[in-house]
């Protein structure tokens, strides 16, 4: 995807639907919880055949050992563990319907995602299989080719990565918005406040209140911003700051021309 598209804000169109996805506002993202939305993002990277049978079989040779320790899973047990996964688990789309009926709650998080990005989604249905009314339609099956092209776009333009992050994997699932947190860490460290035991992190929340506080926005400027657009404004902003801060600290002397923040690089 386009980087300008993705900045812009603008409808994305999913082809294999006949219907467009549009990127989330921060306030949208709010009404159903970021854990939801980042979950479901996690969700569509860990749907991976080739992954999921991996930690079948792990699991399988954990099971075996601790029932029958001088027991050993041979090549042939695993072989046939594989063909069996094969044929239940076919593709990427299978584990990931799999794993939305196994969990109710990522079902549950799935189906407020899709309200979210379908502007004219009307109905969610599961019976025979997963299927979705839009507006002015009848229900149509959401099949593996839909559900790659909306993989991808989830993956590529909903989550935004800078270019420092292109190479690094895709993991939030343990803390719900861990890769967001990230960005905030080195701000979090200067304030060195302490949070309570009942607390709840919002890494969005910060991010949003630190941009507005230090680009003279007001927070509902923020809230109406995608996640793509607050992550690039933020990072841009923090880039600029540092390099405004280096240079009024320069007038003491003793600043290396090398190091200088380039405030203006791609992200």
């Amino acid at each position: 995807m386009a980087k300008l598209h993705i900045l812009a804000g603008t409808p994305i169109p999913v082809r294999s639907m006949g219907t467009i996805i549009t990127q989330p506002k921060i306030r949208e993202i709010a009404a159903i919880g970021e854990d939801k939305y980042f979950t479901v993002l996690s969700l569509f990277q860990k749907a991976d055949k080739e992954d999921f049978k991996s930690e079948i079989l792990k699991a399988e040779e954990a099971r075996i050992k601790e029932e029958n320790p001088d027991l050993e899973i041979t090549e042939d047990d695993k072989r046939e563990i594989e063909f069996e996964l094969d044929i239940t688990y076919p593709s990427d789309f299978s584990v990931f319907i799999y794993l939305l009926q196994a969990f109710p709650d990522l079902k549950s998080s799935f189906e407020s995602f899709l309200y979210i990005i379908f502007p004219n989604l009307r109905k969610i249905g599961w019976v025979p299989t997963l299927n979705l009314t839009l507006a002015e339609r009848d229900p149509i099956d959401f099949t593996e080719d839909m559900f790659t092209e909306v993989k991808d776009i989830a993956l590529s333009s909903l989550n935004y990565k800078t270019a420092e992050e292109q190479s690094a994997e895709f993991n939030p699932a343990n803390g719900m918005a861990s890769e967001i947190a990230e960005k905030i860490k080195r701000a979090k460290e200067k304030r060195n406040t302490e949070t309570s035991s009942n607390s709840t992190e919002s890494p969005l929340a910060d991010m949003s209140s630190i941009l507005a506080s230090s680009s003279n926005l007001s927070i509902q400027e923020v809230m109406d911003m995608t996640y793509p657009q607050l992550v690039i404004q933020y990072e841009r902003s923090s880039l600029l700051l540092g390099f405004v801060n280096q240079i009024r600290a320069s007038a003491f002397g003793g600043l290396d021309p090398d190091d200088i923040i380039d405030w203006t690089k791609t992200l």
